[in-house]
């Protein structure tokens, strides 16, 4: 015989957690499956980041870095650190495939 809980009962499932640079990615994903964001464009400056989305500069960080292994975004180096998508068929997850 099956034990009845009480999360059988109100059928409740474990929480997922959103980690923050997870949002972040997803936001600048589509700012480049939209177009509002291309090859060649920048990003505005980790600090001004942090303050748009409301976190951590470690958060921000995170994000790009996990965004430059996937080679959605190339960092640059000029007076400060710039981010901008690379080619645009990586962008769009098409990874240069027709």
């Amino acid at each position: 015989m099956k034990k009845t809980t009480h999360a059988n009962v109100l059928n409740l499932k474990a929480a997922r957690r959103n980690r923050l640079y997870e949002e972040i990615i997803a936001q600048i994903q589509n700012l480049i499956n939209n177009g509002n964001l291309k090859s060649g464009d920048q990003l505005p400056p980790e600090r001004e980041l942090a303050e748009i989305f409301k976190v951590s500069r470690n958060s921000v960080r995170e994000a790009i870095r996990a965004l430059e292994e996937k080679s959605i975004l190339q960092s640059r180096c000029l007076p400060f650190r710039r981010y901008a998508p690379a080619a645009a068929d990586i962008c769009t997850g098409r990874n240069g495939e027709p």
